[in-house]
């Protein structure tokens, strides 16, 4: 029986993010020079990389082979959920969450999941991540808290969000101080 074209794609996309092949070591560097050109590429799994790239297709696949590294950290300390939060890949948020990965796992330079969506302006991600019941005081990351996340990087809309649903505008964080 011969491949579809779909099919044919379909495993293209999946030795691309075999982190053991050959495709991988070339195509890697070059992508994380481009994505984080003052970093040394870190050692990263499929699972990690495919929530960084919002691949939910990939995401579905790596998952229902092994979940083993839904809850685990990546070279840069990250989460797959921080990586897809990072980057405002709701879709591939809920499904790490509807697959058991720690809403509130602390790691990375964001420190949480609802800190990078509240760094990078994902509004329908941290909205997804509070009614989930992410802990809006959670403290870590480069930040300190979630709502000096968002203020730091002016976001007053999800500042104002986080206000309405009790963030602490006094709590204290490592190089910011408090949020105002």
């Amino acid at each position: 029986m011969a491949l579809t074209s779909i099919q044919k794609e379909t495993d293209r996309v999946h030795r691309l993010y075999d982190v053991t092949g050959k495709p991988f070591s070339i195509w890697f560097p070059i992508f994380w020079k481009t994505f984080r050109p003052y970093e040394v590429p870190p050692v990263m799994g499929a699972l990690h990389l495919a929530a960084l790239n919002g691949h939910q297709q990939e995401v579905h696949f790596i998952l229902d082979k092994d979940k083993s590294d839904i809850n685990t950290t990546d070279g840069t300390n990250a989460f797959p959920v921080i990586w897809a939060s990072l980057n405002g890949h709701d879709r591939v948020v809920e499904l790490l969450l509807k697959r058991g990965a720690d809403i509130d796992a602390q790691g990375g330079h964001y420190g949480n999941a609802l800190q990078a969506a509240c760094a990078e302006r994902h509004d329908n991600v941290a909205q997804m991540l509070l009614e989930r019941g992410a802990d809006i005081n959670a403290q870590g990351g480069h930040y300190g808290n979630v709502l000096q996340a968002a203020c730091a990087e002016g976001h007053d809309k999800i500042a104002q969000m986080l206000l309405e649903r009790g963030a602490d505008i006094n709590a204290q964080g490592r190089e910011h101080g408090n949020s105002l």
